[in-house]
C-alpha cells in the first residue's frame, strides 16, 4: 500500500484501458456540461492506487445521462442509491469490468463536497484532465483531502454524514483498514454516537461491508476489533453479546466473545504461514452443499 501522494512530475494514468476509453468517449460526446472524475477514484488516483471503479458527478440529469452513456456503451445501468438519485454503469470488455457510478452535482463542487463522506472522498478532476499526462495537478480540493491523504487520517466532511447514509459507519472502518488510515477522533466520536442508526441500513449493505472488511489479505481481526471499540459490533451481530464474560473450560485462555475474534485473527496467520495447496486443506471438512451456500454469502 502506498503510502505517499505521487509526486507531480510522476506520470499517472489510469492503467486499464477501459478508462481511457470511456473518459475519451465521455470527454468527446458531452460538451454542454460540466463532468468531474470524483470521489474514491480521485482519492485512488492520488495514492497511486489503481481505482477499481469510476465515480462520475454531472451537472445535468444522472438518469438521463447513465441512460444515454449505456446505450453508447451497449451496457445496462440501474438505480444504485434511489435516495440520493446514483446509477451505476456495469460495462465490460474482454472479461474486464468497469463500474461507472453516476450522480448530480449539487449546485456547486464547494456544495456536493460536503454532501460527501470523508474529506479524503472530496476530491474532483475535470473528466478531460484525466487525459493529460499528471491529471492529480488538476485535482479540485475544497475540503483539504489531500493534505489529509498526506497525514494517512480519515476525516468525516461533517457531522452528519452518517445520519445521511448509515453504510458510512462501517465504510469509515473498511477504508481506515484498507488505506492504514486513522481515523480521527471527533470522527471517531461521531461514530460511537450514530452507531445504533446502523440497524437501520439495509442488511443486503451492511452484509456487502462485512464481506469486504473480512476479505482483507490481513487485518479483519483489527478491523472487527475496531467495529466493536466504536459500538458497531453487537449492533449488526447482536449474538456476539452473548459470549462477552462467558467462560470456558480451562484449556481456553479467553472468554467467549474474545475466542471468537482471535480466531479470525489466527485464521489468518495461518493461510498466510502455510502453503494454501498443501496437505492441511485436505483434513478441513467439505461437502458440495457448501459450495452453493458460500455462492449466496
Amino acid at each position: 500500500m502506498p503510502k505517499r501522494l505521487l509526486h507531480k512530475s510522476e506520470t499517472i494514468m489510469p492503467k486499464d484501458i477501459l478508462y481511457r476509453y470511456v473518459t475519451e468517449l465521455i470527454t468527446t460526446t458531452y460538451k454542454d456540461f460540466a463532468i468531474y472524475a470524483c470521489g474514491g477514484f480521485v482519492r485512488d488516483l492520488a495514492l497511486g492506487i489503481e481505482p477499481k471503479d469510476l465515480d462520475l458527478v454531472v451537472s445535468t440529469n444522472p438518469e438521463v445521462f447513465a441512460q444515454e452513456l449505456s446505450k453508447i456503451l451497449e451496457s445496462n445501468y440501474f438505480v444504485l442509491d434511489e435516495t440520493r438519485n446514483i446509477f451505476r454503469i456495469t460495462y465490460s470488455k474482454s472479461d474486464v469490468i468497469l463500474n461507472i457510478d453516476i450522480s448530480e452535482l449539487v449546485l456547486s463542487i464547494e456544495n456536493d463536497a460536503l454532501t460527501r463522506d470523508f474529506t479524503i472522498n472530496s476530491l474532483y478532476i475535470p473528466i478531460d484532465k484525466l487525459l493529460v499526462e499528471n491529471p492529480i495537478e488538476f485535482i479540485i480540493d475544497p475540503l483539504e483531502g489531500l493534505s489529509h491523504l498526506n497525514q494517512r487520517k480519515l476525516i468525516a466532511v461533517n457531522e452528519d454524514i452518517f445520519k445521511d447514509d448509515t453504510i458510512r459507519l462501517l465504510r469509515a472502518v473498511r477504508l481506515s483498514e484498507f488505506l492504514k488510515f486513522e481515523i480521527n477522533n471527533q470522527t471517531k466520536k461521531q461514530i460511537c454516537e450514530d452507531s445504533k442508526l446502523i440497524q437501520t441500513c439495509a442488511p443486503e449493505r451492511i452484509h456487502d461491508e462485512l464481506m469486504n472488511i473480512m476479505s482483507f489479505d490481513i487485518g479483519s481481526m483489527k478491523a472487527i476489533k475496531q467495529l466493536n471499540d466504536l459500538d458497531l459490533l453487537f449492533n449488526i451481530i447482536p449474538e456476539l453479546k452473548l459470549g462477552v464474560n462467558e467462560n470456558q473450560p480451562k484449556e481456553h485462555y479467553w472468554d467467549i466473545f474474545e475466542h471468537n475474534v482471535q480466531t479470525v485473527g489466527y485464521f489468518e496467520n495461518i493461510i498466510h504461514s502455510i502453503n494454501i495447496d498443501g496437505w492441511i486443506l485436505d483434513e478441513i471438512y467439505w461437502n458440495p452443499r457448501l459450495k452453493d451456500y458460500f455462492m449466496n454469502q
